[in-house]
């Protein structure tokens, strides 16, 4: 500073707090900031029970927050302090700073934090959110992810010590506890909703309903934020300050609601009862809660997507920094299945001397082949990477392959190909490819499957079919166009090549076209037919891998996903499930070959990949132009089974994990070894099976049926143990107890019914006044909820069946309902493709889950209660990070969802769906 500071200790504060902000953040309508707050604070009605007590500062709380000093004067960006403005700071109590990128760059909002700081009052400065990122111009992780320097939000005093004379201290660093003001997505929020609404609404492309759920997520950030300012000028615990507007809702809603109002005379009744406790539980948690783990929890967040973006975005070094730089205290399920993705299961098996341009596997998988460009065959065992053999006579080797018995193998180069005998290592046929006196390089080379005649594809565009007995020419034919690969199909009579514009199948005798497509993506470099000959996979210069049906030229499928540049290779795994592809960004891919879905991505090579071949066991071996040769064996990220032959309706985990029960409309309940997919013990019911069940002890297992009956059988032997059927008709939902004595179940007939386990009897019947969809025990016990038809949510004591609530959330159904394991939450999938986060005493909305295209038919929560997934008719499993609301992956693999589990120990999801599939994550 250009002055000394001017302190005078004999000043009196007259300002209850001092707003240091930028003018640039208080022009637009509708976000000035700096007006908001000023308004905001001084015409705050403190709670007239709190006017004239001690704050926990042992400070006298006023009846009003005034006066508020706001500088009206619009100060250059760098100007210096007046004596007035300090004056001002020295006679204010609290500094707010309204922090934005502009603030941050402020060197006039630096100063008066400075100046507060110098004045011993470092723990009065409260910080207020209003745009940018907090951290992003030194935190590493956020820049990762995409955050600019430039959107710091943070003064550098903010968040360093200022020592005495002024100077800041770069060496240690503070987190501010900030009110975030901003949107959801980070973006600068609004003063008021209506604003806020005006603006979704001029956009256009949200529906009205969606525009709703966004404004009063605001509107609740809003309040929050306004909370959590006032308390900390107070003085006071933010609960405190907030309980006088629970209550005031708590109110309007007892007017609201005859059900409600019976609940709250009990809970006066039962004044030391839980039903107090979950009264205020959550606003107690989120107060209690460390500012800091929030931050951290939001970080994560952000950054599992922004590993996913890198993943889909095929920038693998970036996908690998940003999952190692996250906090290992806060990974769970989404992280392992995200590491598991790079499939780090690879063996170096062994090195050339140049570019390694080909594998091949022989039939039994036993023996791997390579050659390349510094003009050797190596066969190597497949398993341990031992060196077997090593192959001479062919220079700058650019294919190579087994016959099919395994018992020979060729290798064509710049001038010739040669087949040997893979036990002797002796040649067999040597055959130049010569034309007048200059070789003509072979780019693709293969067996016929009968073995009694090679096909090559020349530099100079030709076609040429020898017979292997004789060294004969079969027949010749000369393209338009360059060759890169070629390949029989499986009964020999095809060929199919792959050419600098596209791909072709020709008559392996007569040398004939058979097929042409027409929709071409680039060239195709490579060509792989699967076992059955009826499809065939290409990829090229366009960058894309499509399956095509062999007869016609059709495209069956593209894939979803794309190498970063030219594809190399491609082959079919043995049961034709699966692609392998090889690309010059120097990775493996593997591809779900129904669903075109990018399962795998194996890192590893430093150069060009050229080269893949899938084993029969399922491994697959890559050449490099690193000059390494590699296999890489498939990490299970998932393993489905076709469980029944309709839909799949319901599943469940066992408490240890290692078995699973689904049931389906194929009449059928079955109880299967999560590892091997292996079926252990089934029954029938009568009509379709709705839903199915384990006991927390795990002893029991349940299903129940349209036919109007839930069967509870013993989890080892599958022996009946007990048949409940009171219902008058389907639909049922049943469920056991968290102790595992009773078992609750719902219908279409509008009751909830209470069973006795070990007795088989009906303990109570509880009237749903309207057909329910879903259905769910409290953590504790206490509580049993449904979701209706009609869109409500009805809450009842177990012990009694007395109804406690009622919660109304619209006109779609409520399709899936859950618990968060301390019982403050209620998460609800409707109808209207939206995941509802609420709270659970008073059916406030606290966040809307926004991201499937159909119902939400299924919802559970993780262990740790940190993530909670979904499954819809969108045919989409979706997880999300509860704090924040996120989402964190998306899992395809359905027609159709209709159920999802977490295993106890949260490191599995399963999920089932439209036919009959049963998918373990």
């Amino acid at each position: 500073m250009p002055e000394t500071p001017f302190l005078n200790s004999n000043l009196k504060p007259e300002y209850w707090a001092f707003i240091s902000y930028r003018h640039l953040d208080n022009q637009q309508p509708g976000r000035q900031w700096a007006n908001w707050l000023h308004q905001m604070l001084e015409a705050y009605e403190v709670p007239e029970d709190l006017v004239g007590q001690n704050n926990g500062i042992g400070e006298t709380i006023p009846d009003r927050i005034y006066p508020v000093f706001r500088d009206e004067e619009d100060l250059p960006a760098d100007a210096d302090l007046t004596r007035g403005i300090r004056s001002a700071i020295e006679r204010s109590k609290y500094l707010i700073v309204l922090c934005s990128p502009q603030s941050a760059q402020s060197k006039y909002v630096s100063e008066e934090i400075k100046y507060f700081k110098q004045l011993g009052r470092r723990n009065r400065i409260v910080a207020v959110l209003i745009e940018g990122e907090p951290n992003s111009s030194w935190d590493i992780g956020k820049q990762k992810l995409g955050f600019s320097p430039f959107q710091e939000s943070f003064p550098l005093p903010l968040i360093h010590p200022v020592l005495n004379d002024g100077e800041i201290d770069l060496n240690s660093r503070i987190e501010p506890l900030a009110a975030d003001l901003r949107l959801h997505n980070g973006l600068q929020g609004w003063t008021t909703t209506a604003a806020y609404k005006d603006v979704l609404e001029a956009d256009g492309t949200l529906k009205a309903a969606a525009i709703a759920e966004l404004v009063e997520q605001y509107k609740s950030k809003l309040e929050l934020g306004s909370s959590k300012i006032l308390s900390a000028i107070l003085g006071i615990p933010l609960r405190t300050l907030t309980r006088r507007d629970k209550n005031r809702l708590l109110k309007k809603a007892h007017k609201r609601n005859k059900n409600l109002a019976r609940w709250l005379a009990l809970t006066m009744f039962m004044a030391l009862s839980t039903l107090i406790a979950l009264l205020f539980a959550l606003q107690q948690k989120a107060v209690a809660r460390n500012e800091q783990s929030v931050a951290e929890w939001r970080l994560y967040a952000n950054q599992i997507e922004g590993a996913r973006r890198e993943f889909l975005g095929n920038r693998f070094v970036e996908f690998i920094e940003i999952l190692n730089a996250t906090n290992p205290r806060m990974r769970g399920w989404e992280f392992d299945y995200l590491q598991n993705k790079i499939g780090k299961q690879r063996i170096a098996i062994g090195e050339h001397e140049s570019y390694v341009r080909s594998v091949s596997y022989n039939r039994s998988g036993e023996l791997l082949a390579s050659g390349g460009w510094d003009d050797v065959v190596k066969i190597w065992t497949a398993k341990s990477g031992k060196l077997l053999k090593v192959l001479v006579g062919v220079s700058g080797i650019d294919s190579l392959a087994f016959d099919s018995n395994g018992n020979k193998i060729a290798a064509g180069g710049f001038s010739n190909f040669m087949v040997w005998d893979v036990r002797s290592g002796e040649a067999v046929i040597n055959i130049p490819t010569m034309v007048d006196g200059v070789g003509t390089n072979i780019r693709g080379l293969d067996f016929s499957p009968l073995g009694d005649a090679i096909a090559t594809g020349h530099s100079d565009h030709t076609i040429k079919l020898y017979n292997l007995n004789t060294g004969d020419t079969l027949f010749t034919r000369r393209l338009d166009q360059s060759i890169s690969s070629l390949r029989f199909s499986p009964d020999g009579s095809k060929l199919a090549l792959g050419l600098s514009n596209g791909w072709k199948i020709i008559d392996s005798k007569s040398g004939n076209d058979l097929v042409t497509p027409r929709d071409i993506v680039g060239s195709s470099i490579a060509v792989s037919f699967d076992r059955s000959g009826n499809r065939l996979a290409t990829g090229g210069g366009g960058d894309v891998v499509q399956i095509w049906d062999a007869h016609n030229g059709k495209e069956i499928i593209k894939m979803k996903g794309v190498h970063s540049d030219y594809i190399t290779s491609v082959d079919f795994s043995p049961d034709g499930e699966k692609l392998a592809s090889g690309g010059a960004d120097h990775t493996v891919k593997v591809w779900n070959t129904r669903t075109g879905d990018e399962e795998y991505t194996f890192l590893g090579h430093t150069d060009n990949v050229n080269t893949v071949s899938f084993g029969f066991d399922g491994s697959i071996a890559s050449g490099s132009s690193d000059k390494s040769v590699s296999v890489w064996k498939l990490k299970k990220t998932e393993s489905s089974v076709l469980a029944h032959s309709d839909i799949a309706t319901s599943v469940a985990f066992h408490p240890d994990g290692e078995r699973f029960v689904s049931g389906g409309w194929d009449l059928k309940a079955k109880v299967w070894d999560t590892a091997s997919a292996k079926l252990l013990f089934e029954w029938e019911h009568s009509n379709d099976v709705t839903s199915v069940a384990f006991s927390p002890d795990g002893k029991y297992v349940l299903s129940a049926s349209s036919d109007r009956t839930i069967r509870v059988m013993n989890a080892n032997s599958g022996e009946t143990v007990q048949i409940l059927n009171s219902h008058t008709s389907g639909g049922l939902e049943a469920i056991f107890s968290p102790d595992g004595t009773e078992i609750v179940s719902s219908g279409w007939d509008g009751t909830v019914r209470v069973w006795d386990v070990k007795k088989g009897l009906e303990k109570r019947v509880i009237r749903n006044e309207g057909r329910a969809r879903s259905l769910c025990f409290s953590r504790d016990g206490n509580f049993i909820i449904s979701g209706l038809d009609d869109g409500r949510i009805l809450g009842w004591l177990k012990e009694n069946g007395e109804q406690m609530f009622e919660f109304d959330l619209g006109d779609f159904a409520v399709d899936s309902l859950c618990y968060s394991e301390d019982g403050n939450i209620i998460f609800a999938g409707c109808g209207d493709h939206i995941v509802r986060i609420l709270d659970a005493t008073s059916g406030r909305q606290i966040h809307s889950l926004l991201g499937h295209s159909d119902v939400v038919s299924t919802v559970d929560v993780s262990p740790d209660g940190k993530q909670i997934v979904s499954g819809s008719y969108d045919k989409s499993v979706r997880l999300w990070n509860i704090e924040t609301g996120q989402q964190t992956i998306v899992l395809n693999g359905h027609k159709a969802v209709t159920s999802v589990d977490f295993s106890n120990d949260g490191r599995k999801l399963i999920s089932a769906g439209f036919g009959g599939k049963v998918i373990v994550w």
